[in-house]
């Protein structure tokens, strides 16, 4: 991605401009790695569109053929395994630190919401 990313740069292509009613100009600035795998990710390529999380096909063509999307998904989230295996390490450890303030027992990560992280700052959630 850091390829891609260094690649579109150096050729001065940068995302689309657009104007607001007021006259605001947005955009026009380099592209984010996230925004590039967002863009990597849209299935309109495949001539699919998503309704709540579900794909279904369009009334468009694709612009791809699903060996080469799929070529892309792979590269793309190749190395998830690795990421995911690191986010579990940090929930167990999140988990082993977390205490309920009445009742001092750990508290499974799936109770806290993100708010909680911010509003306690010494780690206690609120049962």
């Amino acid at each position: 991605m850091r390829e891609l990313k260094n690649d579109l740069d150096q050729r001065g292509i940068v995302s689309a401009v657009k104007l607001s009613r007021k006259g605001r100009r947005r955009g026009g600035k380099p592209f984010s790695r996230g925004a590039l795998y967002c863009l990597l990710s849209n299935r309109i390529y495949l001539g699919e569109i998503r309704h709540k999380q579900q794909s279904h096909p369009g009334q468009h063509e694709p612009i791809m053929s699903r060996e080469l999307w799929e070529r892309v998904q792979a590269k793309l989230f190749g190395h998830a395994d690795h990421r995911a295996s690191s986010g579990r390490r940090l929930r167990l450890l999140a988990r082993s630190r977390l205490r309920t303030a009445a009742t001092a027992v750990p508290v499974p990560v799936t109770r806290l919401l993100p708010a909680a992280w911010k509003r306690n700052s010494d780690n206690v959630v609120d049962p």
